[in-house]
């Protein structure tokens, strides 16, 4: 049976049968092979995919304790049906498995035909219950370390694998220990804000009006990068009020708070301002400014992780305030890659009544590579 190679580390996996594409996980400290009971049944009628996690069975087992995560493990996951050729597929686990199961979901939700959940849950609520099996997780993987692997473990499911490794099976639990975000609450909501990586985090754009002027329309752009704790860093905030631009305010350190049972948390920015943030998923926000400087709301979009270049044919279409009165424009342009824009038309409408229509505007200026989460244009 194959194996794909993620940097580094082998995953091995085992495909059955055709039809709608089934993934099933495993449960800690068993292997694929506590499937093999149900494959006539389930590979009849589906593509059945069957896989070792990461210090368990066939798969390899990393040194590096930082090689076993959460991330990662979706990550095999996804990698795993991009081997076999599936886009969607039925998404099934059984304790961890079903664990890693959730968190694929809310990682790839388009990818999620199914959820299939055994003996598992989201994680815990109260604080005292994740302490202690966190320290019955931690005490489990000393044990390994120590002692190596059991003659023995658990029931049935466990006794049917197979293990080269005490120590992949010790890394193996971190997997499956709980930091204070991931609670027994609906999934969407136990996610935490997390950059992914150095160059990574969210963008996002408000609008709205000034809060002791209301007839001065206010826009904010910026970006941040979460840590998946309390933390932001590379923070920056561009305002335009009624027309002026600001002075650019950034900061390598601010915070936020985590979401609440609702997906509800707070975000602190530059300059006093503070915004309340509502969780789509773990891609998008919505965002309200909860201060008392300007009244603006709007959204924020998780970022690949390396800045990629500004280059292709691009659709655009936003929505602000002129001379005229209210303004939107819609329209498309080209970018070279390497600071100009190109080719473009723009068609806005403005004002009313009467409304004034501006067509067929052409569309040219350039930008700024900066190298960091942001991109500046004219």
């Amino acid at each position: 049976m194959p194996k794909i190679n993620r940097d580094g580390v082998g995953i091995y996996y085992e495909v059955y049968g055709e039809g709608p594409p089934l993934l099933l996980t495993h449960g800690y400290s068993s292997t694929s092979a506590m499937w093999h009971g149900q494959i006539d049944a389930l590979a009849r009628d589906h593509k059945l995919v069957l896989w070792d996690m990461r210090g368990h069975g066939q798969s390899d087992y990393p040194d590096d304790p930082n090689a076993y995560s959460e991330a990662l493990t979706v990550g095999d996951m996804a990698a795993i049906l991009d081997a076999v050729g599936t886009e969607r597929a039925i998404i099934g686990g059984l304790s961890l498995g079903g664990v890693m199961s959730l968190a694929f979901h809310l990682a790839y939700p388009e990818r999620v035909r199914a959820l299939m959940l055994f003996d598992t849950g989201p994680g815990f609520r109260n604080p005292e219950a994740r302490r202690q099996w966190n320290e019955r997780a931690e005490a489990r993987a000393r044990d390994l370390e120590e002692k190596g692997l059991p003659t023995s473990v658990g029931g049935a499911e466990t006794r049917l694998g197979r293990h080269r490794s005490a120590q992949g099976l010790a890394g193996a639990v971190g997997v499956g220990v709980e930091d204070s975000q991931r609670r027994a609450v609906h999934p969407h909501y136990s996610m935490c804000l997390r950059g992914r990586s150095k160059s990574g985090g969210y963008s996002f754009t408000m609008t709205g009006a000034n809060s002791s002027s209301p007839a001065t329309k206010v826009v904010l752009g910026g970006v941040f990068t979460a840590n998946g704790g309390t933390g932001l860093s590379n923070v920056i905030l561009d305002v335009n009020s009624g027309g002026t631009i600001m002075p650019r305010m950034t900061s390598p350190s601010q915070s936020f708070t985590a979401p609440d049972s609702n997906g509800r948390g707070s975000l602190i920015m530059p300059g006093g301002r503070a915004f309340t943030y509502y969780i789509i998923s773990s891609k998008a926000l919505r965002l309200l400014e909860s201060d008392n400087i300007d009244l603006t709301g709007g959204s924020a979009y998780a970022q690949s992780a390396t800045v990629p270049p500004l280059s292709g044919k691009f659709v655009f279409q936003h929505s602000g305030w002129s001379s005229a009165g209210r303004t939107i424009a819609a329209g498309q342009f080209s970018s070279n890659g390497s600071g100009s824009i190109t080719a473009g038309v723009s068609d806005s409408i403005a004002g009313g009544p009467p409304t004034t229509p501006s067509p067929n505007k052409p569309v040219t200026g350039s930008y700024v590579v900066s190298g960091t989460q942001e991109n500046r244009g004219t």
